[in-house]
């Protein structure tokens, strides 16, 4: 009888332990479901957050009041206002910013104007063009820059078009360019684009937002048929445009560069919007890059040709 007890106890020891052991296995399995639930709805209201910035970024610019203002009137802390830490509610918010165009330049608040970047497509000969591109790539890797300019060409112009010049739909095709290291690449691509991939026949290039660095190989590129002093000029223009509230108004170009401070294209005003959503109480952080084409007022107007999620 007490070995028929003792076995019972220990039966009953044992299936207790069981039942234990299962349940501590459900209750971690239901733990870890709450925290991927959680993470899920953190990544879903930063997405949500993110998608607002661009939203809220876009309808600004389609009042013109707001784009004339953000041109020069507005200090550093005005714009900040208008794009930082927006809240969204559920304790979520965006952040819309930007480097300039260059990893080192300081933090640019709200849209990029895309004609601050150097646009491959308007490459297709000698000229400006050329050797503000050549001058750069050299400033990055000494002697590559005309490997560069001779692949970009010879791709553009392949014989298996018969001719035709064919536009980059993508910035990564550069890789595709024999002569295009991915470092260099790596290092230059902030400064570069494809849009728009229609040829306007003039060299155009945003210089008041533009990295220093193109801005400096720009200079030097339309200084060389006149024998100016470009590093002087350059010089003394970055230091101007740093210096000023509104460079557009206050910082004076020199007669002989033959690029200009433009943004517009056949397709309209151009700008590269870079919207950050947070979800505060997961931490959850989650960034959408757009490059958006403004023709008109109003949705309508509004072109997306760039998109893409981090």
């Amino acid at each position: 009888m007490k070995d028929r007890r003792g076995v019972i106890l220990v039966t009953v020891l044992w299936i207790l332990f069981l039942v234990g052991m299962l349940a501590l296995g459900l209750g971690r399995l239901g733990t870890e479901e709450l925290s991927l639930a959680r993470i899920s709805l953190g990544r879903l209201r930063a997405y949500a957050a993110a998608r607002s910035g661009l939203a809220v970024t876009e309808q600004r610019l389609l009042n013109e009041n707001n784009v004339q203002a953000q041109a020069g009137a507005m200090s550093y802390d005005e714009r900040k206002k208008l794009y930082a830490g927006v809240s969204v509610g559920s304790g979520t918010y965006f952040d819309v910013g930007f480097k300039r165009a260059g990893v080192d330049s300081g933090m640019f608040w709200g849209p990029a104007d895309e004609a601050a970047r150097y646009n491959i497509n308007m490459l297709d000969g000698p000229g400006v063009a050329a050797d503000t591109l050549r001058l750069l790539v050299d400033r990055v890797a000494a002697g590559e820059g005309e490997a560069w300019v001779r692949g970009i060409i010879d791709f553009r112009n392949g014989l298996e078009r018969k001719g035709t010049i064919r536009p980059f739909y993508a910035l990564e095709e550069l890789l595709y360019v024999s002569g295009v290291s991915a470092e260099v690449f790596r290092r230059l691509r902030s400064m570069l684009t494809v849009y728009p991939y229609e040829r306007t026949g003039v060299f155009q290039l945003n210089i008041f937002e533009a990295d220093a660095l193109l801005v400096e190989a720009a200079f030097q590129a339309a200084a060389t048929y006149v024998g100016a002093n470009a590093a002087a000029d350059s010089r003394s223009f970055l230091q101007c445009r740093e210096r000023s509230v509104d460079p557009q108004r206050h910082c004076a170009l020199p007669a002989y560069l033959g690029v200009m401070a433009s943004s517009k294209s056949s397709s309209g005003t151009l700008y590269r919007i870079r919207s950050t959503g947070v979800d505060s109480s997961s931490g959850m952080r989650l960034s959408i890059e757009e490059v958006v084409s403004l023709s008109g007022a109003g949705r309508q107007g509004v072109q997306i040709l760039y998109w893409h999620r981090d």
